[in-house]
């Protein structure tokens, strides 16, 4: 009897649990087709090109290997490298700027200039003992008005021997300069004005 009252107990039991509900999965709606295959862009795809292009032909001058396994390496590295700064969504359609790109012509062959000269200017001071090391900081304002624009003036200055920029904040410039000449030449803002004037009108 025991064991029969304690079946029907449990039956009892059981038949008062509320009815199970079994979950239906759901799926996240599709997206609009347009979304999904969207159409290929003509200038993303110059774009991403031109870039592709471009890291080539650097890795290609600083590597100067030609062997054909390096090369493959080399240009699926930049592969790469594209296809990240195409999903990082870091090209733009300022992307190319041929102006500047035509500006840069008068500007390059001017820094080289200054660079060589600084060398020379450098060299004397530690190959000649009578010349002192005036080392010092300088703070400039630089008229640039867009942060490439700064970017540029900053490594000009860090690209010529004898002067390295340590911080630029609100357009302001805080310069290390080894000689009294080199801050001089800082201080003229011959640097900043061609810089500016690479910039174009903004």
């Amino acid at each position: 009897m025991g064991w029969g009252n304690g079946g029907a107990n449990l039956t009892a039991d059981r038949s008062l649990d509320p009815p199970r509900q079994v979950a239906k999965p759901s799926f996240p709606p599709l997206g609009p087709a347009r979304d999904r295959f969207s159409p290929i862009d003509p200038a993303q795809v110059k774009r991403d090109l031109v870039l592709f292009l471009l890291l080539a032909a650097i890795w290609q001058l600083w590597s100067g290997h030609a062997e054909t396994l390096i090369l493959v390496f080399g240009l699926l590295s930049c592969l790469i490298v594209t296809l990240m700064a195409r999903r990082m969504d870091r090209t733009d359609g300022s992307f190319v700027d041929w102006m500047l790109a035509a500006r840069s012509l008068l500007y390059v062959p001017w820094l080289l200039l200054e660079i060589v000269k600084s060398n020379l200017q450098v060299a004397g001071v530690i190959l000649n003992p009578r010349l002192a090391i005036r080392p010092r900081l300088v703070r400039v304002k630089g008229s640039q008005k867009t942060e490439l624009g700064q970017v540029i003036y900053a490594n000009s200055i860090t690209l010529t021997p004898g002067t390295i920029t340590l911080d630029v904040r609100d357009g302001e410039f805080l310069v290390h300069a080894l000689t009294e000449e080199a801050a001089a030449g800082v201080e003229s803002g011959n640097m900043d004005r061609r810089v500016t004037a690479l910039e174009g009108r903004r």
